[in-house]
C-alpha cells in the first residue's frame, strides 16, 4: 500500500465524456470537466488509512478513508455518498458505493491501480455499465 502515496498529475482520459453523459452531466459541465487537469495527492494517515486530495482550478476536494471500512466522500460536483474502500487481489483499490443510496454520487464505482510511474483510475457507471479511465502520471 506504500505505492498509493504520492502526487499524481492528470495525463489523459479514455471514454470519460461517455461516462459523464451516462450519468446525466449537462453539456457545459461535461466540457468543463474534460478541460480540468486535476492533481491528486495521496497521503498515509494510519496503517490502513489514507487521504486523497483532488486539486482542480475550480475546487479542491479531500476524502479520508480506511481500507475495509465505510466512509463518506464528495465528488468534484459536490455530490456526497457513502463508500467502502477495498483492496482486491489484483492490487486495485476499489471505492464502491454502499447499496441502497440514491443520488448522483452513489452511481459510480471507482478503481485505482497505483504503479511506480502513475495511477490508472477506472470508473464504472453502475446503472448503464459505461466504463471510463483517467490516467495520471506520478510527479
Amino acid at each position: 500500500m506504500d505505492n498509493f502515496v504520492g502526487t499524481f498529475k492528470h495525463d489523459r482520459d479514455e471514454n470519460f465524456e461517455e461516462l459523464m453523459k451516462a450519468k446525466g452531466v449537462p453539456y457545459i459541465s461535461r466540457k468543463l470537466m474534460l478541460r480540468a487537469n486535476p492533481t491528486l495527492v495521496v497521503t498515509r494517515t494510519g496503517e490502513k488509512s489514507f487521504s486523497l486530495t483532488v486539486h482542480t482550478a475550480i475546487k479542491t476536494v479531500k476524502v479520508e478513508w480506511t481500507v475495509g471500512e465505510e466512509a463518506e466522500a464528495e465528488d468534484p460536483r459536490g455530490s456526497r455518498a457513502r463508500y467502502v474502500w477495498t483492496m482486491e487481489d489484483d492490487g486495485v483499490l476499489w471505492q464502491t458505493p454502499v447499496a441502497g443510496q440514491s443520488g448522483k454520487g452513489a452511481d459510480v464505482r471507482v478503481g485505482r491501480r497505483f504503479t511506480p510511474t502513475g495511477m490508472e483510475q477506472t470508473m464504472v457507471h453502475l446503472p448503464s455499465g459505461t466504463t471510463a479511465k483517467r490516467l495520471f502520471r506520478r510527479v
